[in-house]
This record gives structure tokens, C-alpha cells and sequence, in this order.
């Protein structure tokens, strides 16, 4: 419930803490702040559901939808837009999660 700005920074302080070795743990429902984490694990009802990396939260294995649509949650933007690219032919090296690795991407091709 912070601002954009606040929200920033409390997020670049925590990455400044990660980066320093502090372990963090960070509770959102907001995913566009996943691509950040090492691993996510995603609760339903109580339970851990999903344990993994991002890229595997958000984009699906074998046409299957993702754990993420799994759970009801639309992907973030970016990865929409990715996942729409990928669907026409376009090939990524790395499945791109944040605005920038879309952008470098897309720059620089497969």
C-alpha cells in the first residue's frame, strides 16, 4: 500500500540488503516484484503449491498453463507480452521477466 516511489525504494533497499548476503524474505501479491527472488514458493489455502524460480512460475512447460494461471493470477505484463512474441515465432535465449530483459532481448535477437 506504499506509493510508487516509497515502494522503489523499500524494493532497492532490499535488493542492496540480497546483494550484501542478507537473506530475505518477501511476502507480495504483487508479481511484478518476483523477478527480483532466487525462488518463490506460491501458498494456496494455507498450502505451498509452487516452489521454484520466477521463469518457471510464470512461463508454462509443454502448452500446460503456468503455475501461475494455475492459480488465477495473470501473468505480469511483460511476460504476457513475451509469451505472445514466443507464440509467433520469435525466439528468446532467456524467457525475459522485467521491462529491460524484454527490451535487451528484443535488442539483440536470439
Amino acid at each position: 500500500m506504499l506509493d510508487p516511489l516509497s515502494r522503489e525504494q523499500l524494493l532497492g533497499l532490499a535488493r542492496k540488503f540480497h546483494r550484501a548476503g542478507t537473506a530475505i524474505v518477501w511476502i507480495t501479491q504483487l508479481l511484478d516484484e518476483l523477478p527480483d527472488a532466487d525462488r518463490v514458493a506460491a501458498l494456496d489455502k494455507g498450502r505451498i503449491v509452487f516452489t521454484g524460480t520466477a521463469e518457471e512460475f510464470f512461463y508454462p512447460n509443454f502448452g500446460a498453463p503456468s503455475p501461475c494461471e494455475q492459480l488465477g493470477f495473470p501473468p505480469p505484463y511483460t511476460v504476457e507480452v513475451a509469451r505472445i512474441l514466443m507464440s509467433r515465432g520469435i525466439r528468446f535465449n532467456e524467457r525475459p521477466l522485467t521491462p529491460q530483459q524484454l527490451a535487451e532481448a528484443l535488442r539483440w535477437g536470439p
